[in-house]
């Protein structure tokens, strides 16, 4: 038996092909970007509800339940096309993001010059108690929220991100946009999650803007909450809160800065 078992394994790599180890190749990239989409997202409970569909249906299958296995069947058919619908904007900015990474050059979003005087409006902003929303560009292109605001096109000072969320300033409302070291737009407009599960979260508009940007797109978002101050980060649609100064500054280098 040991010997059968030797001679299959031998038979088996003495058949094996270059064009086969390009199909593994290529099936095990196709399948870690899938679990890396779906990785600390709700689709990941989605998907373990799928397979034990799918479980299910081939057990009915099997053992000739034909009115289940009937059932089944049109449920999975159908769910395929409802999952498209649900995670249309999950799969688009996923997509974008993997487009994004061709050709493989980092951009700098922010120099440390920059990032000082980020970390400094932020303080200034924070005792003054002033609302702000600011996003930061990584490798997906913002440029269709850019276009929706007011061009700024400037270099990041600490006196202008200031002045741009002063309460009597015509652009305090919306958020600023900070692309390759410059503050390319101000008071552009966000769109806010369909999801009723953040709206309960007692978020305000701008925390519940960052969320639903970030679960788009790859950009980080910064907020400073005008009614406590407190400074949160939103990435990849989940917000952290009660950031401080020097972590602020640490995230920012780590994120913005090119590697």
């Amino acid at each position: 038996m040991f010997n059968s078992l030797v001679s299959n394994i031998i038979y088996l790599f003495s058949s094996f092909t270059l064009l086969d180890a390009i199909d593994i190749l290529l099936l095990t990239v196709f399948i870690y970007y899938i679990l890396r989409f779906l990785k600390g997202k709700q689709a990941n409970r989605i998907l373990t509800g799928i397979i034990i569909i799918f479980l299910v249906d081939l057990l009915s299958a099997i053992l000739k339940l034909n009115a289940l296995n009937w059932v089944l069947n049109f449920v999975i058919t159908y769910s395929i096309f409802g999952l498209i619908v649900i995670f249309s904007d999950e799969i688009k900015a996923y997509l974008a993001s993997i487009g994004s990474t061709f050709p493989f050059k980092k951009k700098e979003t922010a120099s440390a010059e920059s990032i000082e005087a980020i970390v400094d409006a932020t303080e200034e902003l924070v005792r003054r108690r002033i609302g702000a929303l600011i996003l930061f560009e990584k490798k997906q292109p913002l440029e269709d929220y850019i276009e929706r605001g007011k061009i700024i096109d400037a270099k990041i000072t600490k006196e202008l991100i200031v002045s741009l969320f002063y309460p009597n300033n015509p652009l305090h409302d919306g958020c600023i946009i900070i692309k390759e070291n410059r503050i390319a737009a101000a008071s552009v407009i966000l769109p806010l999650p369909e999801s009723v599960v953040e709206k309960r979260a007692n978020y305000g508009t701008r925390h519940l803007a960052a969320i639903s940007i970030t679960r788009q797109t790859d950009c980080i978002a910064m907020v400073v909450s005008e009614e406590t101050g407190i400074i949160s980060i939103a990435k990849n649609g989940t917000l952290t809160r009660n950031y401080t100064l020097k972590a602020l500054k640490e995230l920012l280098n780590k994120e913005l800065k090119k590697q």
